[in-house]
C-alpha cells in the first residue's frame, strides 16, 4: 500500500507483546507505555533495529533513567524540565542506533 511509510507499533491490549508484534509486522518504531516495558524489551527491539519511544515522562529523574536504559525518544508535557535534566547524559555507544 505505502512501502515508504514507517510503521510504529502501539501497545494496544497486550503492552507486554509490543516488541514481538513490531518484529512480526516489520515496524521501525515501538511506542512503549509506562510501566509496561522493561530492559529486555528495549534490548530486543534494538537488536532488531527498532526505535523505542516511551509515552511519557515529565519527571527529570525518570527521564534520565529511561535514556540510560536505551529509550530513544521520550514524549513529555514538560520539555524544559526534561531537556535540562537529560542535557548532559552520555549514552553508551552500544545503545546508540
Amino acid at each position: 500500500m505505502a512501502p515508504d511509510l514507517c510503521l510504529c507499533c502501539g501497545a494496544g491490549k497486550d503492552p507486554w507483546g509490543i516488541v514481538d508484534r513490531a518484529i512480526k509486522y516489520g515496524c521501525k518504531k515501538v511506542q512503549l507505555y509506562k510501566p509496561y516495558f522493561n530492559q529486555e524489551m528495549i534490548d530486543k527491539a534494538h537488536k532488531h533495529g527498532i526505535i523505542c519511544n516511551v509515552f511519557w515522562s515529565d519527571d527529570p529523574v525518570e527521564a534520565v533513567n529511561f535514556l540510560k536504559m536505551g529509550i530513544d525518544t521520550i514524549l513529555t508535557n514538560d520539555f524544559n524540565i526534561v531537556s535540562q535534566a537529560v542535557r548532559n547524559i552520555t549514552i553508551p555507544k552500544t545503545l546508540q542506533n
